[in-house]
């Protein structure tokens, strides 16, 4: 019934009761303690008979398909700048990666210690996060990629600092199992495979090094 969503099933009780003169029990108890605390089901953020999240839009499709969560835990990134920062020395190091029930509730940290995030996408049925990191400052060449599982568990660099400038927006390609992220102050945009392999540059429209991108 999640899958079907619960005010649908509540629309059809109420067509039963009306044309077949059917007790309302039923009905009125799934409209009072769900439809109209709007938990929906599996399109609901706040879940229905299962926990938001839990539930798939088709029962075709593997309930790990990219495409297939409907209420998903959202993850997302905290650049850090509005952390109570102690050491100044470690500044640039207070981003992470979060996540959250869709409702907004059980918000907690996966991965700290990352230097200004600012792209993140999620590979539900790979159980991958892939996120980059801005680096120590724009003026640097010190980006980084990473990956981590769903949890915040086996964390990896991916592409590492050196290998790209200022990459922010990243982009899986699920059919092919390819990453694609820009770099902003490296002029240019990149491929590669999920452990990094396979890197390419297949956009660039200046170089970095000389004073003009610079400015």
């Amino acid at each position: 019934m999640d899958a079907v969503g619960l005010d649908t099933v509540a629309f059809i009780e109420d067509n039963n009761v009306q044309e077949r003169c059917l007790d309302s029990t039923a009905r009125d108890w799934l409209q009072e303690n769900y439809v109209e605390q709007g938990k929906l089901g599996a399109k609901s953020g706040k879940g229905g008979h299962y926990p938001a999240g839990k539930t798939t839009k088709s029962s075709r499709e593997k309930s790990g398909h990219h495409d297939n969560l409907a209420a998903p835990h959202l993850y997302f990134l905290d650049i850090g700048m509005g952390s109570n920062i102690t050491d100044l020395t470690k500044a640039t190091t207070y981003g992470s990666i979060m996540t959250a029930s869709a409702d907004g509730s059980n918000v907690r940290m996966l991965v700290s210690g990352q230097s200004f995030p600012d792209g993140i996408d999620v590979f539900i049925s790979a159980g991958k996060l892939f996120w980059t990191n801005m680096g120590s400052s724009p003026s640097a060449n010190n980006g980084s990629v990473m990956s981590s599982s769903l949890d915040g568990s086996n964390v990896q660099t991916i592409i590492p600092k050196g290998q790209v400038h200022t990459p922010k927006q990243i982009k899986i390609n699920h059919q092919n199992q390819k990453l694609y992220f820009c770099d902003r102050k490296g002029l240019r945009v990149h491929r590669c495979d999920f452990d990094g392999s396979n890197h390419k540059i297949i956009l660039q429209t200046g170089d970095y090094s000389t004073s003009d991108a610079q400015d």
